[in-house]
């Protein structure tokens, strides 16, 4: 048989078959997907206990707050001072910042948020099995000036939980001083 001849029988050949087309890609390699930059990691069982009963008490505090600054404002003020306006939009204002850092609390104290004193991390200690852990020896490398800042700052759920509560106290401090200076209120305990 001549090679012309053995051409001509491949394509009759390839003519006679029919063309199958797969619909479905077979043994292609997948494109790499980047892992999400964001996977939460519970924190420690004594931070998520301190962060639940913590949210919870402030919750109620700000609710009982709140019923508290309804009373201050439908109170009756002597004629000769004036309500104090300035005492209750402080009021408002700071009990709506402690209604706002309440969540953001609640976060801190639950997940790993990369803060080494927030997240439980111990310098020295290399008994964490949880992949957002850094590694055992902490290096700054060419991390910037916030990111260290942040990374080995002071725990974030603590001072959040801080300026919650004094959110929380100082309104009730200033009303009651001017209820005090109206007469409204006693001095003695």
């Amino acid at each position: 048989m001549s090679t012309s001849q053995s051409l001509m029988t491949v394509e009759n050949n390839e003519k006679q078959q029919p063309q199958i087309q797969a619909t479905k890609p077979v043994n292609q390699p997948q494109p790499h997907m980047r892992a999400s930059c964001f996977r939460a990691h519970f924190n420690s069982l004594w931070s998520v206990w301190y962060g639940l009963c913590t949210a919870g008490l402030q919750a109620y505090i700000a609710e009982q707050s709140a019923q508290r600054f309804l009373g201050y404002a439908a109170l009756t003020w002597p004629g000769s001072s004036l309500p104090p306006h300035l005492e209750l939009h402080a009021y408002l204002a700071l009990n709506g910042v402690a209604i706002l850092l309440i969540p953001f609390f609640l976060a801190a104290a639950l997940f790993k948020i990369g803060n080494l004193a927030n997240d439980g991390f111990k310098l020295g200690r290399h008994l964490s099995t949880c992949a957002a852990d850094p590694a055992s020896s902490v290096v700054l490398g060419r991390a910037g000036v916030l990111r260290s800042l942040w990374q080995h700052g002071g725990p974030t759920a603590p001072f959040l939980h801080l300026v919650t509560s004094f959110c929380l106290l100082l309104p009730k401090l200033l009303v009651e001083a001017r209820l005090i200076e109206t007469g409204l209120l006693h001095k003695g305990i």
